[in-house]
This record gives structure tokens, sequence and C-alpha cells, in this order.
């Protein structure tokens, strides 16, 4: 109680000299001493110009009473962040990329960063880094790969050391799936039972590191960040992510509803070139009927480029270039379409 008074009249007689600010972050680390003590101070000079902010994270969640009580609630405001918008998160990364602002780099920060204001500037300030024209800017897509920005790394690598070991082995397969899973499967790759992982989810799902969307016949799950997710795949070794992946796909092909892309994708990260290579023709046809060309493109050209000059990959590699040429000539690339064409009728004469 000594304590608690003399702390409370120095802060007192400071503050008749000038109004003070205390900025408090990660305040949910706060023990119930040092609560007691800012409610003591704050009890004690509710006429003083003294302004108190307190930044903390939901979990663990920070006994506010304790605050509200010791002083007039009317003077305890809370104010919960949430992530930008769309419309915020572009303005945001348009500013930041400045001159270079094309669309396909606002596109590429804005989806990266999910509405957080630090991530779109660090996200923006590295892309500039890495292409420093308009012109190489402007050619950015989905493909690109970066590293994360260091002070992205160094938030994500704070919130992961939070964790118990169980809770970042659930992150890791997380990870590995890729930017959605369902329950179901994560339980079936891990080989444990969906009970078991579920209790472990709802624990990441409160702590908002996972989150959660209910479809119609299932709930899928995401991490709250996508940076998360590439820092905690990051960290994994490239036998483990190999291992990894050919337990995933394995999973997806057993249990049935997965897309061929996504079955392609696992497989070629497992090694799995033939199942990769039967996959990536699904994925290229199913994109092809759906003109979703790029898409298409994309696929064949991975079949081809896994096939080689294999004898056993013969027939899909002519099927790849099959597709590569209708997709060039709906696309109006007619020599591209030609020389496609061409490659067919090598592999099949």
């Amino acid at each position: 109680a000594r304590l608690f008074s003399a702390v409370s009249q120095l802060v007192s007689r400071i503050a008749q000299r000038k109004p003070m600010l205390w900025v408090i972050d990660d305040a949910q680390w706060l023990g119930d001493d040092a609560l007691e003590l800012l409610a003591y101070i704050l009890r004690r000079n509710t006429e003083a110009p003294l302004c108190v902010v307190l930044a903390e994270r939901p979990e663990p969640p920070l006994n506010i009473e304790a605050i509200e009580n010791a002083i007039n609630r009317n003077n305890v405001q809370l104010i919960e962040l949430k992530a930008l918008d769309i419309d915020s998160a572009r303005k945001l990364a348009e500013a930041t990329l400045g001159k270079q602002a094309s669309p396909n780099a606002v596109q590429f920060v804005v989806q990266r960063a999910d509405g957080n204001p630090l991530f779109i500037q660090e996200l923006a300030n590295m892309l500039k880094a890495e292409r420093p024209t308009r012109e190489a800017i402007a050619s950015v897509n989905e493909t690109l790969s970066l590293p994360v920005p260091v002070r992205i790394a160094r938030v994500m690598a704070n919130r992961l050391a939070e964790l118990h070991d169980v809770q970042r082995r659930i992150l890791e397969w997380a990870a590995v799936f890729g930017r959605e899973f369902n329950l179901d499967l994560l339980a079936n790759a891990l080989d444990e039972s969906a009970n078991e992982v579920s209790e472990r989810v709802d624990v990441l799902l409160k702590r908002q590191v996972l989150q959660e969307r209910r479809t119609r016949s299932s709930e899928m799950y995401r991490f709250a960040q996508q940076q998360l997710r590439e820092v905690v795949y990051g960290e994994l070794s490239a036998r483990r992510k190999r291992t990894m992946h050919g337990t995933v796909a394995n999973a997806m092909e057993r249990e049935g509803s997965a897309s061929p892309a996504d079955l392609e994708f696992h497989f070629g990260e497992s090694g799995d070139d033939s199942k990769a290579v039967r996959y990536g023709v699904l994925a290229g046809d199913r994109a092809r009927e759906a003109y979703a060309n790029q898409d298409a493109l994309r696929f064949y050209q991975r079949v081809l480029e896994r096939a080689g000059d294999k004898y056993e990959f013969r027939d899909s590699a002519a099927h790849a270039h099959f597709g590569l040429g209708e997709t060039h000539r709906f696309l109006g690339h007619y020599p591209q379409a030609k020389a496609s064409y061409e490659r067919v009728l090598a592999l099949t004469t």
C-alpha cells in the first residue's frame, strides 16, 4: 500500500506540471499486481491530466474490469482495431507503392497483407526494392515469390513463440495444406482423431491465429494472416516439406473431393511426377473448359516441364501440347497454337 501511495503521489506531482500520456503495449501480459497499481493510480488521480493507452491482443484476455471499476466507466473507451477493408487496403498500398502502383502490384500486396497496415507497407516497400521500375512491377502476378519482410517475420516469430508444440504442429500441417483446409483432412494427415485435432484448432481460433469459414457442407479453416503461414512454411526443411506434401496429397486423393489443381500441386511438391503429371493434365483441361485460360496454360506448361523427354509421359505430353494449342487458338495466339499442334503430331506419329 505504501508503494502504491508513493507512486501515485509521484504521478500526481508530475501531472501537475504537464499533461501525461502513458502507452503500454502488449497489455495482455500485465499481471494482477501491475493492474492493481494502475487502477490505484487512476482512482487517486481522476482529475489529473493523465491519459493511459493500453494496447492488447485478445489472447490472453486483459482484465479490463479492474480498470473500469477504478474510475468512472465513462472515462474508459474500448477501441477494437479491425483489419482494413479492401478499399482502404488498396489505397494504402497505392500510396506506399507511389508511381509504381500498377494494378497487379497493388493486388499482390493487398492479397497477402490481410488488411494489416504494417504488412501492407512492408510488402509494398519490399516489392519496390525487388522491382525498381514501373515496367518491372507491372509484370507482378500470383506466381511471384518474395521472402517475408524482416519486420513481419519478427512479429510472426513472436506470435509463434507463445504457442505450445502441439499447436505449432497443427500450424505446420495447415501451412502445407495451403490457403485453406478442412478438419477431417487435417486429422487424416496427422493420423489423429478429429476430436483431438478440433480441440487444438479451437485454441488457435480463440487466439486469432486461424479463422473459420462455414460452407454448406463443412467448415473450412485458414490462417488469419497469410504472412504467418509463409513464416511457418518457410521454417520447414525441404525434406519435411516433401514428406508432408506427399501425406497431404494421399489423404486428399483417398478422401476424393479435392480438385485436380490441388492434387497436382501437392503431388508435385512431394516429388511424385507421375501423379503430378496425371492431375496436371486434368487441371489444365478443367481450367480450359472454364475459360480460365492463363491457369490452363500454366498447368499444361508444368506438365511438359515434368514430363521432359521421358517415354512414360509421352501421351500426357501430347495431351498437354494439344491443350496448349487449343488455348492459344482461343486467345488468338496462332503461331503458338500451330507450334503446339506440330508437337502433338511429332509425339503421336
